[in-house]
């Protein structure tokens, strides 16, 4: 999929930039038919979602603030209650960031791995979860 590339931080390439409006679009599609046909609890639409919209990276810095902003509105919109977020500033460094940062790549390495037989961190991804 779009965006794998993460290794330059806070830059975008234009190529990069051009197809952020495209993948945006394709994730509020995505989320309009995951509420509409039920597909997945309203916690599991807001994760999904935020993890689609860190991959996507829009912005240069604050994606993860923006994506974590978005999920709790999703999930709250949903009937449900916001995140924790693990209840502490996921700014600073330390622990709590760190096990935030393992799960989403976890995350990322799970989604591939429905593309790509034999990569699963499906696993990984429920463990590293604050």
């Amino acid at each position: 999929m779009l965006l794998e590339d993460q290794s330059v931080k806070g830059k975008n390439s234009k190529s990069r930039l051009d197809a952020i409006p495209a993948a945006l679009h394709q994730l509020l599609d995505d989320a309009r038919a995951w509420i509409e046909n039920k597909a997945y609890s309203p916690d599991e639409i807001a994760v999904r979602f935020h993890h689609r919209l860190v991959q996507i990276h829009p912005f240069p810095n604050g994606n993860g603030r923006h994506a974590r902003l978005m999920a709790d509105l999703s999930v709250m919109s949903l009937g449900g209650r916001r995140f924790s977020w693990g209840s502490a500033n996921l700014q600073d460094t330390g622990e709590l960031r760190r096990r935030y940062i393992t799960a989403l790549k976890a995350a990322s390495l799970s989604s591939v791995a429905r593309q790509q037989p034999g990569v699963d961190g499906s696993a990984k991804a429920r463990r590293a979860l604050p």
